[in-house]
């Protein structure tokens, strides 16, 4: 590129740099380090920045190791705010929402379980038995039965009208998909 480090490196930067370096000359490797970086058309660009201390014929020198990582930074962005969508959205509904993973048998419910159902955290199982157990038991081999069946056909989607148990012991009507 022709030019020194401290071109292409931000500003800011350049004290933690010069100390990386003054490290790196006595022989100590230093730790990883996220950098913003100037291409030469001016756009910026994260880059991950490792150095170790590299010895040839007896002189210490420095190797250094530069990665891109714009993009992975990027789509980290992208799955926060996702992620925060997706928070705000399950507390501004009154409608429960949940989600099983099958393979752990772990479910997933919103905060609107335990508001409507009056249920703590430690009341609520981990697994399937969290909706499982508090199903009417005149409902409870159908619903189980239909989510079942709706796994094994392969089905994106399921539905089912039943009554799920409260904490205080009352039953409320819930349309479930």
């Amino acid at each position: 590129l022709g030019k020194s480090i401290y071109e292409i490196i931000n500003k800011e930067l350049h004290s933690k740099i010069q100390k990386r370096l003054e490290t790196l000359k006595e022989g100590k490797p230093v730790s990883e380090l996220e950098e913003i970086f100037s291409r030469v058309d001016g756009k910026e660009i994260t880059v991950m920045v490792s150095g170790i201390p590299h010895y040839i014929d007896g002189k210490l020198g420095v190797q250094e190791f530069f990665r891109d990582i714009t993009q992975q930074k990027q789509a980290q962005q992208q799955i926060m705010e996702a992620n925060e969508r997706f928070n705000l959205i399950t507390m501004a509904t009154n409608d429960i929402l949940w989600d099983w993973d099958i393979e752990k048998n772990e479910i997933w419910w919103n905060e609107s379980y335990k508001d409507i159902f009056g249920y703590s955290e430690s009341d609520i199982e981990k697994g399937i038995e969290s909706l499982t157990n508090r199903i009417h038991p005149d409902e409870k081999n159908n619903v189980v039965n239909g989510i079942y069946k709706a796994i094994e056909s392969g089905h994106e989607f399921w539905f089912e009208e039943f009554h799920f148990r409260k904490k205080d012991g009352s039953y409320a009507y819930v349309f479930d998909r």
